[in-house]
């Protein structure tokens, strides 16, 4: 900020009619250094309520703004022993119930949670099984009671009393919230609330809706 001011008092830095805007505080400095305010800020990760690293020790909290939301599509009781996924990657230890939901790493869900991630389902964890296609995972519900098709799948948010934020699956991907916010992909629709109201429903997302006789909405996040 020191050397920075130092520039900024350059005589020739500003001509008569000059519109310069200036701005130095990205979410982390727009906390921590008010005086790199200036202008204008560059508020990123703080705008989804994420803390860029540095938030705790100033005491400050942010309410998480992101909610990444799917559905399950199909359904399927399977025996124990039962393989899942491409290559096999998962084999059913009991005889269970599968659900299939229609949205896989083309849409921003990291390949690397393969057999390893979980999602909540009716308030309740359930965990990913097999390996995330480009269009569809699959989880375990044989655990939670009364899973139907249509049932709300959180990949990212709150159920009930559980939750499962950016920055966990970020950590469990091993990857940043960054990147998981950027991968999100174009045919995720997205809700906004509070504010203006936009959607976008995929051509893939309205084939899947057709077939599972499902709301088109069933990739969203908001």
């Amino acid at each position: 900020i020191r050397k920075f001011n130092a520039v900024l008092s350059r005589p020739n830095l500003r001509s008569p009619g000059s519109r310069l805007v200036v701005h130095a505080a990205a979410s982390a400095a727009l906390f921590a250094y008010p005086e790199a305010r200036y202008d204008m800020v560059r508020p990123g990760l703080a705008l989804h309520g994420i803390d860029p690293g540095n938030l705790g020790a100033l005491n400050v909290r942010l309410r998480p703004a992101l909610v990444l939301r799917s559905q399950i599509s199909f359904l399927q009781h399977v025996p124990a022993g039962t393989n899942v996924g491409y290559g096999s990657l998962w084999h059913a230890p009991r005889a269970t119930t599968l659900a299939v939901v229609p949205l896989g790493y083309h849409d921003g869900y990291p390949i690397s949670l393969s057999n390893r991630g979980q999602v909540l389902v009716r308030g309740r964890y359930a965990p990913v099984v097999g390996r995330i296609s480009m269009d569809y995972l699959s989880i375990d519900v044989g655990h939670i009671p009364g899973v139907e098709r249509g049932d709300v799948v959180t990949l990212v948010g709150r159920d009930g009393a559980e939750k499962i934020s950016l920055e966990t699956l970020a950590r469990q991907a091993s990857t940043i919230p960054y990147e998981l916010l950027c991968g999100i992909g174009e045919r995720v629709a997205r809700r906004y609330q509070e504010g203006v109201h936009r959607q976008t429903t995929s051509r893939h997302a309205r084939n899947a809706a057709r077939h599972s006789r499902a709301p088109s909405s069933q990739r969203a996040v908001g």
